[in-house]
């Protein structure tokens, strides 16, 4: 798999209930996004997230991605 989606990709999608590191995720909700957010999950219930703006880095459970 590529690391990032380009134009005109084609996504298939399924429904789930769990999501794993890596899964992406599409987003559709007329009444706030116009066109649908799609999104790579980096991390699941019980890990930490920590953003520095500064620096622009993602932290998960203290791991720079």
């Amino acid at each position: 798999m590529e690391n990032t989606l380009k134009h005109k990709d084609v996504l298939l999608t399924v429904n789930k209930s769990e999501y794993v590191y890596g899964d992406i995720v599409v987003i559709t909700q007329d009444t706030y996004f116009k066109t649908p957010l799609i999104k790579r999950v980096i991390a699941v219930g019980g890990q930490t997230v920590d953003i520095n703006y500064d620096t622009n880095t993602v932290y998960v459970d203290g791991v720079a991605l």
